[in-house]
């Protein structure tokens, strides 16, 4: 099971190895140091939580650069959720940033309530479980990037026709939600936005926000190895990138394989023109 993700914007490397301490056992962590570093991560990978020092500079306390990524939490509404973290901010900042932003939490360096790292903690549970309850429907969204201009009963047509799903169609809905929580978010590549029908296989390349890199994705019947898989897809690319690692499932006769292609970046994807 992935375990949550956690975005640490922090210039003060002492605070970010309190916060990897406290919380790297159980979150996957990125670190940022400033807030171009952390939109540069938040428009790639999906995170459940922000942790946001509002002051990203360390001879400057009244720096507010932090705002951008803050900005950047109130337009992209997908789930995530964000605490201020504090060390000089002015009262009238923290409340804008808490109020105006819609904060979950806040919390100041110097006062016991952070020392004490327990009602810490919990606020960072507390928000991951409302993060979860607010986050829209991914499954929704990604499937219609999935199917990108193809019509939906000629998609499944040709799903049911080369997939050949163990219970029909009812087969591959709970397939499909398996696969779309793997990867959801998702963005059509630029050039390659639609999903191609192979004689045994179904493919399709897309920037996951969820694991944070452009992946190829190979569904296929359960007699189809993942080798022949993988020649399947490079042919269809025209390009050697099917070695990556890959994350594989198998259910209702239905093989599901995701390769990570690294060496494509965002930008060959939609998700920087829409700016998420």
């Amino acid at each position: 099971m992935n375990k949550d993700r956690i975005l640490i914007v922090e210039d003060d490397l002492e605070w970010v190895g309190n916060f990897k301490r406290w919380l790297g056992k159980d979150y996957a962590i990125d670190e940022a140091l400033t807030a171009g570093m952390a939109l540069d991560y938040l428009r790639t990978k999906y995170y459940t939580l922000v942790l946001l020092d509002l002051s990203l500079h360390p001879s400057d306390p009244d720096d507010r650069t932090s705002e951008e990524v803050q900005n950047f939490l109130k337009n992209h509404i997908d789930g995530t959720k964000h605490i201020i973290i504090s060390g000089h901010a002015h009262k009238n900042d923290v409340r804008k940033g808490t109020i105006g932003y819609k904060a979950y939490d806040v919390f100041f360096k110097d006062e016991d309530r952070i020392e004490d790292v327990v009602p810490f903690l919990e606020s960072v549970k507390s928000a991951i479980v409302d993060s979860k309850k607010a986050r829209p429907n991914f499954s929704k969204e990604s499937y219609e990037v999935f199917c990108g201009n193809k019509d939906k009963d000629f998609l499944e047509y040709n799903i049911m026709k080369i997939l050949k799903p163990k219970n029909g169609i009812n087969g591959w809905f709970y397939f499909k939600e398996e696969l779309l929580d793997a990867i959801s978010p998702i963005y059509s590549h630029m050039s390659k936005n639609e999903i191609a029908f192979e004689e045994n296989c179904i493919l399709g390349l897309f920037w996951s926000r969820q694991i944070g890199s452009s992946v190829t994705i190979c569904l296929s019947n359960s007699n189809i190895d993942e080798a022949e898989c993988r020649k399947t897809v490079g042919n269809w690319l025209g390009w050697p990138h099917t070695s990556g690692e890959s994350i594989n499932f198998e259910s209702n006769n239905i093989k599901g394989y995701i390769f990570i292609e690294p060496d494509l970046g965002p930008e060959d994807f939609d998700l920087m023109v829409k700016g998420v």
